[in-house]
């Protein structure tokens, strides 16, 4: 899980030209989201 975390922050941060600190908040959530952890 780690793993997709690191890559998906790294793709969102590169690609989407995004400050790393949103990129994680954002990997965290679509991770969350795609595994049904959602707290929603």
């Amino acid at each position: 899980m780690r793993d997709a975390f690191e890559e998906r922050a790294a793709v969102l941060e590169y690609d989407a030209g995004l400050p790393r600190d949103v990129a994680e908040r954002m990997a965290r959530m679509e991770i969350e989201t795609m595994r049904g952890w959602s707290k929603v």
